[in-house]
């Protein structure tokens, strides 16, 4: 996803250069007056006010990330009343939103035929694990605890983002999940997805990230499945 970040930064950065330094000078002031989004920081003016149009973007695709930062920039635009610039920045961006879906959905279908090949591979050389049987995806931490992880998990938006940034998420996957009202029907959404992975490999992932968030939680349901098998 890095590179899809540096697309956008280069979008934003095109228009930006657009405005002329008092109508710079003005989206600055009014991006800074915007409240930002739940659970993030807001731009202080000192932060922008000497940057080049580029460390602009840069900066806040670094604060508001893909999530919210081109929104921010165009709400910004609109408040300014810099529509033409605003409409035509909308435009490049949705190319763009367009290009991303379409490598994802690439790269999904080529990790859905490799771990094909896999599987294939091993039922033709009738491969054994070593010890004991081999756990199932349902006997996965993250599926025997569902119940609970789908309660406890708050932060539903950082793990998201993580796994956008994995790729185990598309933007259009992301997109519904974060129109969910409660961290509950989001995690409840999220495990749709998971159900359709196939794979302990992502469920790692995904268990890597929800320790990451929510170590604390994590912890104490593996302590409990622990002492259930003493």
């Amino acid at each position: 996803m890095g590179n899809d970040n540096a697309n956008i930064i280069i979008i934003l950065t095109k228009y930006l250069k657009k405005l002329k330094k008092a109508d710079l000078e003005e989206f600055v002031g009014v991006l800074c007056d915007l409240e930002p989004p739940r659970g993030y920081s807001q731009i202080q003016r000192k932060h922008l006010e000497v940057k080049t149009p580029k460390q602009m973007a840069e900066f806040i695709m670094k604060i508001y990330t893909r999530r919210f930062g081109p929104g921010r920039v165009r709400q910004a635009l609109k408040d300014i009343n810099e529509n033409q610039i605003r409409i035509d920045l909308e435009k490049e961006l949705r190319e763009e939103s367009k290009t991303i879906k379409s490598t994802v959905k690439a790269d999904t279908s080529g990790r859905a035929a490799k771990r094909k090949r896999v599987e294939e591979e091993k039922r033709r050389d009738n491969v054994k694990p070593k010890r004991g049987r081999a756990k199932t995806d349902e006997e996965h931490f993250v599926n025997q605890n569902r119940n609970e992880l789908i309660k406890r998990i708050t932060n539903v938006e950082s793990v998201l983002d993580d796994l956008m940034e994995k790729e185990l998420l598309t933007q259009e996957q992301y997109d519904i999940i974060v129109k969910k009202e409660t961290s509950q029907a989001k995690m409840r959404e999220l495990y749709s997805y998971v159900r359709s992975w196939g794979s302990s490999e992502e469920n790692d992932t995904l268990l890597a990230i929800l320790d990451t968030h929510h170590h604390i939680v994590i912890k104490n349901l593996q302590n409990k499945s622990k002492a259930k098998k003493k």
